[in-house]
């Protein structure tokens, strides 16, 4: 059991929690105040925030993430220019919103992912899983003058957990609360679900990564309509289901038929992924509009396949956040796949669907700093629980 209690549960604290996920178009901030741990845990959101990184910003993140070869020297650079554009973000959130920057506790900065490997491979003799997210935690704390704890994945796979997904502890926290069998469905770039059980067992969550979210729709927008995302969903709405083209999704997609413990990324659901969709989709004369509604239509099947097959009991609710719950032509594949089970926006429950990962990185920062462990094993597949995070003091403290 930890020793360490940096802030003692009960003293409320204000935490930055950011988010920059893989559409790698902004950042998500949610000032929380947080007092208490575990399903003890009060939390009041105080200040919300999404800031765009802009067109350019966005390309460049894109291009970065996705070739194969990177230099030392470009790998080092981004990872201080990406603190240095969070540290200037913060500073305009926090004048917009008119707060003190000495009021903010502690900032919980997920980083921007460039390489996640949860699988070991053979690396110099040894079997080694690794993970490398960009926007150093020191330079962040150092420039704002704000403790801060980052690094969330790493203790997690130390144990030879997969470090992801890793916001199931909050879906324990708060859906809890409920008394129901509730299915916590975030679709980011990555969807990942949370089973949480109405008895409220930390044991029994089941949580992973179970397929392509909004990474394949928004690709596969960018190369046919030169747009960043399918607003509303309303071109797969217009289109088709092209049952041929759905089949041949699901033999490229190795990932959704694989037993958890998982999780992906852009290792699998790439530029190289989507344009083999694109290439089978035009040999067999399958118009765009069908092309966007069937890959939206296999981003609602994979989540529903993960559920009945990984999930070994019945659910009350599914409540959905991220991105894709501003998808209405996604929202109602899901509908349609899950029968009568009710399908809400997480802002049913009382939290905003927009910052769900936000939140939840403040409420994984407020367990660090309390000296709390936070991982859950029965989702990552560690040996054990263990503190996650590390913390990046400044000298004020």
């Amino acid at each position: 059991m930890p020793t360490l209690k940096i802030f003692p549960d009960d003293k409320p604290i204000h935490i930055l929690g950011l988010m920059s996920g893989t559409s790698c178009d902004g950042l998500d901030i949610a000032l929380v105040e947080t007092s208490g741990a575990g399903l003890q845990t009060r939390f009041n959101i105080k200040a919300t925030q999404s800031i765009a990184y802009g067109a350019e910003l966005t390309d460049q993140l894109l291009h970065f993430i996705s070739k194969k070869e990177h230099s030392l020297k470009e790998i080092s650079q981004f990872n201080f220019f990406m603190a240095k554009t969070w540290a200037g973000q913060i500073e305009h959130f926090l004048k917009k919103h008119n707060l003190d920057k000495d009021h903010i506790d502690l900032i919980a900065s997920h980083g921007q992912t460039l390489w996640h490997q949860p699988d070991p491979e053979n690396f110099l003799n040894k079997k080694i899983s690794s993970t490398l997210q960009l926007g150093d935690p020191a330079v962040l704390a150092n420039l704002l003058n704000i403790p801060v704890v980052g690094n969330f994945r790493v203790a997690d796979m130390a144990l030879g957990g997969q470090g992801a997904p890793l916001i199931p502890y909050f879906d324990w926290v708060f859906f809890a609360r409920f008394k129901k069998n509730i299915l916590a469905l975030n679709i980011g770039g990555i969807p990942n679900i949370t089973y949480i059980t109405a008895d409220s067992n930390f044991e029994k969550v089941t949580a992973f990564d179970c397929g392509p979210g909004n990474m394949l729709i928004d690709g596969a927008m960018q190369l046919l309509y030169n747009k960043p995302f399918d607003a509303n969903g309303t071109v797969a709405a217009s289109g088709k289901n092209a049952e041929m083209l759905l089949n041949h999704i699901k033999g490229l997609d190795t990932f959704a038929k694989i037993k958890p413990p998982k999780s992906t990324g852009r290792e699998l659901y790439n530029l190289n992924f989507i344009r083999d969709i694109i290439r089978f989709a035009k040999k067999e004369n399958i118009g765009t509009a069908d092309i966007i509604h069937t890959i939206t239509r296999y981003t609602a099947q994979a989540i529903f396949e993960g559920y009945k097959n990984f999930v070994t009991h019945k659910i009350d609710a599914l409540a959905i956040a991220g991105g894709g719950a501003k998808n209405s032509f996604l929202q109602k594949m899901l509908r349609e796949y899950f029968g009568e089970i009710a399908v809400n926006p997480t802002s049913f429950y009382g939290l905003d669907e927009d910052f769900k990962e936000a939140i939840g990185f403040a409420i994984l920062a407020n367990e660090t700093i309390r000296g709390n462990t936070s991982n859950v094993p029965s989702a990552t597949g560690a040996r054990g629980k263990t503190i996650l995070g590390t913390i990046c003091w400044v000298q004020k403290f």
